[in-house]
C-alpha cells in the first residue's frame, strides 16, 4: 500500500500528454501548473472511486463495477463526464476483445500448421528377403524402422 501521501499521486507526465492534448498548440504549461494539474487530477480520481466504493459496500460487494462509478459520477452532479467515459470504456472493451481474437487465430493457425506438417509426412514400404524396412520421409528428417516380419519367423 501507499506509504505517503504522494504515492497517490498521478504521474506528472501522464498528465503532461493530456494536458498537451487538450490544449491549442503555441499555449506553454509551467511545472509547477503541471504538478497542480497532478494532484488535482489524483484528488478527483480518489474521491470518485472512494464514492463508487460505499456504493459497492451498499450493495454489499467488494468490487467495484463500472456501473459503480457512473452511478458516484451522477451521484457528485458529474453527469457530463458518463457519456465519453462511457465511450472510453466500450473502446476498451472491444481492444480487449480484438486482442483476444487475435491471440485465439494466432494459436489455431500455428496449430493448423503443425497438421499441414503431419499430413505431409510420407511413409514408404520396401520390401525385399531381409526384415521389413519401413521409412519415415517428412520435410525435416526421415526415420528408419527396422520390423520383423512374422511369417517368415514362424515358417522355418
Amino acid at each position: 500500500m501507499a506509504q505517503k501521501p504522494e504515492d497517490f499521486n498521478l504521474p506528472v507526465s501522464a498528465i503532461s500528454k493530456i494536458v498537451k492534448d487538450a490544449i491549442p498548440e503555441g499555449v506553454r504549461v509551467t511545472d509547477g501548473a503541471k504538478v497542480a494539474l497532478s494532484k488535482a487530477a489524483s484528488v478527483f480520481v480518489l474521491y470518485a472511486t472512494s464514492s463508487a466504493n460505499s456504493l459497492s459496500q451498499d450493495a454489499n460487494r467488494k468490487r467495484l463495477l463500472a456501473k459503480d462509478v457512473f452511478e458516484a459520477l451522477n451521484d457528485l452532479e458529474l453527469d457530463f463526464l458518463i457519456p465519453p467515459l462511457h465511450n472510453s470504456l466500450a473502446a476498451y472493451r472491444r481492444s480487449l476483445e480484438t486482442k483476444k481474437q487475435a491471440k485465439e487465430s494466432k494459436k489455431a493457425s500455428s496449430f493448423r500448421e503443425e497438421e499441414v506438417a503431419e499430413d505431409n509426412m510420407e511413409v514408404e514400404i520396401v520390401e525385399n528377403d531381409s526384415p521389413d524396412v519401413i521409412t519415415l520421409n517428412s520435410e525435416s528428417e526421415s526415420e528408419d524402422e527396422v520390423v520383423n516380419n512374422d511369417s517368415d519367423s514362424s515358417s522355418s
